[in-house]
């Protein structure tokens, strides 16, 4: 005897279909346009081949990373900046009737001149699965987005 437990054939392949299912990750970095002009904020989605979501925001130059995300190919998925009222702030939601404050609000300070909030991205391109849009996840290349 030599010492080695036998191995049945259906272990080995097992082992075999495990470790081939065991596919690499990487830190995906890229910039996001939008006809042309980087978004300055919003976020980005990439939906792996196994179904698992990753995201991450984009910065105010269009850039983002995101880590951890196996190589491959990827569906993509994008959401804009938020659309911006005066002085830059976020443009509030729709209230409803009984949504009413209890007591008065204090006066608006003066409004700084904002930023420019970017273009508006349309929904068509939110949701990963239906955006039609695709990548490729490659270890040490930059994952660019083009929206047209």
């Amino acid at each position: 005897m030599t010492g080695r437990l036998p191995r049945p054939p259906a272990v080995i392949a097992f082992l075999a279909a495990l470790a081939a299912g065991c596919g690499s990750t990487t830190t995906v970095a890229g910039t996001v346009t939008y006809k042309g002009t980087p978004l300055t904020g919003g976020s980005v989605t990439l939906v792996s081949a196994d179904g698992v979501a990753h995201s991450g925001p984009i910065s105010s130059d269009g850039t983002f990373t995101i880590p951890d995300v196996p190589t491959g190919r990827v569906a993509i998925g994008v959401s804009g900046p938020p659309p911006t009222g005066p002085g830059g702030r976020p443009t509030p939601g729709p209230r409803t009737p009984d949504a009413a404050p209890t007591r008065p609000a204090p006066p608006e300070p003066p409004a700084p001149t904002a930023p420019a909030a970017g273009p508006a991205v349309p929904d068509t391109y939110l949701n990963p699965r239906t955006s039609g849009l695709t990548g490729e996840v490659d270890p040490g290349k930059p994952l660019n987005i083009d929206l047209p």
